[in-house]
């Protein structure tokens, strides 16, 4: 009921709502939606509309279709800001210090609606990668469907987690090493190995946070 326009294609179509969001549906090859890794997935066909969400890099006043694009763009001390929506693609940070978050973190209904989802990933990538000194905050995710660990913090990289929930993952929901990390306010649960596993000379905090559900323990620390 909230649609304004619509633009129907052959092969997909697209839609604009009254809040200025875009929906897209149809074939997925060849970038046609605009969703990242989704480009290449099997089936290639989407009947269910998805958003189009996009990223604010409100220290530099620019937008992003994705969350590597405006990651990749940004530079120490930015802060990008993510839509709600669902973005289909894994994320790197290397030797940036930024601040990555969703429009607010601290409201529980909008961190389940801004979702990494590693399901048309690379396998062998962590979905969100922090690596080479980066000293981030990260805040107000969902991260599931996850081969690896959904979240890695290596390369003696500093990353503050906060109000996330990392969840149905098929490796660890955190995995940290050789690195510092502290996890507030979040959920980690049902993922199919650790909660949380940190390896070699980490510095991990972790405070009012739920872990449960995990396939092996809780939190596991080891050389």
């Amino acid at each position: 009921s909230s649609i304004v326009a619509i633009s129907a294609g052959h092969w997909h179509s697209l839609a604009i709502d009254s809040n200025g969001v875009v929906w897209v549906w149809g074939k997925t090859k060849d970038g046609r939606l605009g969703l990242a890794n989704m480009a290449n997935a099997y089936p290639c066909y989407s009947s269910i509309p998805h958003r189009i969400p996009v990223v604010y890099n409100q220290t530099q006043e620019t937008f992003a279709f994705g969350i590597q694009a405006a990651v990749s763009g940004a530079d120490d001390g930015d802060l990008l800001m993510a839509s709600a929506g669902t973005y289909y693609e894994n994320v790197e940070v290397f030797d940036t210090n930024i601040t990555l978050e969703s429009m607010d973190p601290n409201n529980g209904d909008v961190v389940a609606d801004t979702i990494i989802d590693a399901h048309y990933n690379n396998a062998n990538s962590y979905t969100v990668d922090f690596e080479s000194g980066s000293d981030c905050t990260f805040a107000g995710f969902t991260l599931t469907n996850g081969t690896y660990a959904a979240l890695y913090c290596g390369g003696s990289s500093s990353v503050n987690i906060t109000d996330c929930r990392i969840e149905n993952n098929a490796g660890n929901g955190i995995a940290c090493n050789q690195s510092s990390a502290a996890i507030t306010s979040s959920k980690i649960q049902d993922n199919a190995d650790y909660g949380v596993e940190a390896t070699g000379d980490c510095n991990v905090t972790i405070e009012r946070s739920l872990i449960e559900g995990n396939g092996k323990s809780g939190v596991y620390a080891h050389d």
